[in-house]
């Protein structure tokens, strides 16, 4: 097995997570931003007073658009592809990464697996 391995800092961890999954959902450049972002909220949610967790929540929204620049309507088309690729899912409080994206952090370590399957598709002839 191929192993590869890259130092980073600490606060880029979500984006080059991001980077490193790209290859999959190929995702623009902008959106691959926004879900970066949306990650890091989600990873580092802490409920205040039971407030459940929404990733989307007008406050972060505005926050996003404040650090991104983007505007509301780009927002929300970001937001649409993510949603359409399976990125984030909605739950009965609002929105969040689904967990099969959420990176799993071992101390300083995060080890990403991706298996390439290469045989053909078999035919259906039907």
């Amino acid at each position: 097995m191929n192993e590869f391995g890259k130092h980073i800092e600490h606060k880029n961890l979500y984006k080059e997570y991001v980077r490193i999954l790209n290859g999959l959902l190929q995702l623009s450049d902008r959106e691959a931003e926004l879900f970066a972002l949306l990650l890091k909220v989600d990873c580092e949610w802490e409920s205040k007073l039971g407030e459940p967790k929404n990733i989307l929540s007008t406050d972060i929204r505005r926050a996003i658009m404040r650090e991104t620049r983007i505007n509301k309507n780009n927002l929300s088309k970001y937001i649409a592809v993510l949603r359409e690729k399976g990125v984030l899912i909605k739950t009965d409080d609002g929105y969040e990464v689904r967990e099969m994206f959420i990176p799993k952090l071992t101390g300083d370590l995060l080890e990403v697996v991706f298996i390439l399957d290469s045989r053909d598709k078999q035919k259906d002839f039907t």
